[in-house]
């Protein structure tokens, strides 16, 4: 059985006190014990299912949401949030710095999930699987103790049997003898037998005292008490044994079917499994996110990415569905250990009993209460379950020591003499009152057995150590729900931020594209309408231009010189007119020199390595 003072794995119930016992149940019962009444049953289900599914809308809300985004949003209206990749709708040295804050999310939710993951396998799971093993380990140890108990009440209702079928012998062989009915008259009332056919009544007494068997007179008395405390010994006892062996074999087989279904739970086996799935899936996950922001473009992988997305999105309704059974289980386990009218397991229990309509005569109800008021009854007397035996136990005793006193009274009287006076053979006599007396050593001896195995103090301690440490004082439900319940927010997190797994796109035009030739012929066409509104000086040369013209020639009433120093920087490199300003982009191209070093005002900036353009020019 494990330690569970030093096993970290369990956690006081403080904690599942605060977390659970106070959970709202929006006026429904949260009495552990109205799952065992039927006209309270439903009120108390609906109570912790609904604080179940509230959990379970949260993040089903945050998933509807996500899929109204993809769906109904579309990457012009929320951006990241449809699932889209990042737009770099900017040149500027910033252009990557939404998809970083993105990465650094998605990375800080794909670590923090797995971290709860281990949280769970290595100090949730663990605890439940100690609680099941000592649970297991509770069932069959009051299995064998009531197996025990059940074999030592056999031997005592067979001994009983044995004693009422001796003292059956040892009462007649008495009434026999001495001449006697059910009840013996005070020895000054008895006549002998023999002369209850005289005439002269005045004549009995002496008669009596000259007869002889005036001997057995000595020990009328003495027959009497024996003749009373061998009736004493009736079935009663005998039928409450047969009552007890009928609840022992009952309570072993629940206890043995209870120790074979937690046996079948192979935990070990589920912490394994179901820690290396939550783990492989988001860390998968986080690699595919930093070979995208590292720069690795592969179509292979962007489809597997795709897979993987409908694969994730099934991982989270799995953490859902484990979160709310893990409240689920919280609360109910919540509930048995503090609802009861004290507050405690074993008020709980004994309000089960009684709600349940247990049969408060059976002695299955009255040694469940017995145990479960510490043997001690603190408010109204319960009869101890295990009377009958005690009681037995007195009545032989009682009865072998008032033969024993008889028995030594016919050994002082002579057994050959009293046998010629009563004309009985008082020997046999003497037998079955000896077998008698080792058939009740052989029933007190099983008594004591039976008392001890199934003594209160016995049961308590596995019950103490079965259901209220391993199920009250510690336990490991906390660990495992707050570990799915962290693992399914990180998850949705995650989900939300899936953009950061495809690369960064841009629409800035490419050089030779038509989206670039319109572009520049729009501008230039604005260009010429402005230049006939103001001063006629003509328009100025397009980007195509530029491009086309020699080397060293330039456009007339254009030179850099004419422009003056404003429309250069203090490095004196030109500064693009933002009036003019094209935006153009060449593939293929890596500029490390002087971005103008011709003078021709083309301003060539440098992406950085990754990126999916090599640099941006504007003319």
């Amino acid at each position: 059985m494990a330690n569970m003072h030093t096993d970290p794995s369990f956690h006081r119930s403080l904690f599942l006190e605060q977390t659970f016992i106070d959970s709202p149940r929006f006026g429904h019962s949260n009495k552990f014990s109205h799952l065992f009444n039927d006209a309270r049953r439903d009120d108390y289900l609906i109570g912790i299912s609904t604080v179940a599914l509230i959990l379970a809308c949260i993040f089903l809300c945050w998933l509807l949401f996500l899929l109204m985004l993809k769906c109904c949003g579309g990457k012009s209206r929320v951006g990241f949030l449809s699932g889209a990749q990042y737009d770099a709708t900017t040149p500027t040295g910033d252009v990557n710095r939404r998809p970083t804050r993105g990465r650094v999310v998605f990375g800080l939710s794909a670590i923090g999930m797995i971290t709860f993951t281990m949280l769970m396998v290595f100090l949730g799971l663990p605890g439940l699987e100690n609680m099941s093993s000592d649970l297991s380990d509770g069932a069959d140890l009051g299995a064998d103790i009531l197996r025990d108990g059940e074999t030592a009440t056999g031997a005592f209702v067979a001994g009983s049997r044995r004693i009422l079928a001796t003292r059956d012998v040892a009462v007649e062989s008495l009434k026999l003898a001495f001449r006697t009915g059910k009840t013996i008259a005070p020895a000054a009332e008895i006549v002998d037998p023999l002369l209850l056919n005289s005439t002269a009544t005045t004549n009995a007494t002496n008669a009596t005292e000259s007869s002889p068997n005036h001997l057995n007179f000595a020990v009328q008395n003495k027959v009497r008490r024996v003749l009373d405390s061998l009736e004493a010994i009736n079935e009663t006892a005998q039928k409450e044994g047969s009552d007890l062996i009928d609840t022992l074999e009952a309570g072993e087989e629940r206890f043995r079917t209870l120790s074979d279904s937690l046996d079948d739970v192979d935990l070990m086996t589920l912490q394994i499994s179901m820690g290396v799935g939550l783990i492989l899936l988001p860390f998968v996950l986080l690699l595919i996110m930093i070979a995208v922001a590292s720069g690795v473009k592969n179509s292979c992988l962007q489809c597997f990415t795709f897979f993987l997305i409908p694969l994730f999105v099934a991982l989270i309704l799995f953490l859902l569905i484990m979160t709310a059974l893990a409240a689920i289980s919280g609360i109910l386990n919540a509930d048995f250990c503090h609802s009861g009218f004290d507050n405690t397991h074993d008020s709980t229990l004994l309000e089960i009993l009684t709600q349940s309509g247990s049969d408060r005569d059976s002695f299955a109800f009255r040694s469940t209460t017995y145990v479960l008021r510490n043997c001690v009854p603190p408010t109204e007397p319960i009869a101890y379950p295990l009377d009958f035996m005690e009681a037995f136990e007195t009545k032989i005793r009682v009865a072998v020591e008032n033969v024993a006193t008889l028995s030594e009274e016919i050994e002082t009287l002579g057994v050959e003499k009293l046998s010629q006076d009563l004309k009985f053979d008082v020997a046999s006599m003497q037998e079955e009152l000896a077998t008698f007396e080792e058939r009740v050593a052989e029933s007190i001896e099983t008594v004591g057995y039976a008392l001890a195995d199934l003594g209160c103090e016995r049961l308590r301690e596995i019950y103490d150590i079965a259901i209220g440490e391993a199920i009250c004082d510690y336990t490991g439900v906390l660990w495992t729900f707050f570990s799915f319940l962290a693992m399914t927010f990180f998850a949705c997190l995650m989900l939300t931020f899936r953009a950061v797994l495809f690369p960064v796109s841009s629409h800035l035009p490419v050089v030779g594209s038509d989206e670039l030739e319109n572009s520049a012929k729009d501008k230039g066409e604005e260009d010429d309408s402005k230049d006939s509104e103001g001063t006629g000086t003509g328009a100025e040369p397009s980007a195509d231009e530029f491009m086309d013209e020699p080397e060293g020639d330039e456009p007339e009433g254009s030179t850099n010189e004419d422009q003056g120093e404003t429309e250069r920087g203090e490095d004196g490199d030109p500064e693009p007119s933002p009036e003019y300003a094209v935006p153009v982009i060449v593939k293929g191209v890596g500029f490390d020199e002087d971005p103008d070093p011709s003078g021709t005002g083309i301003v060539v900036i440098p992406q950085p390595p990754g990126a999916e353009f090599d640099c941006i020019i504007w003319v």
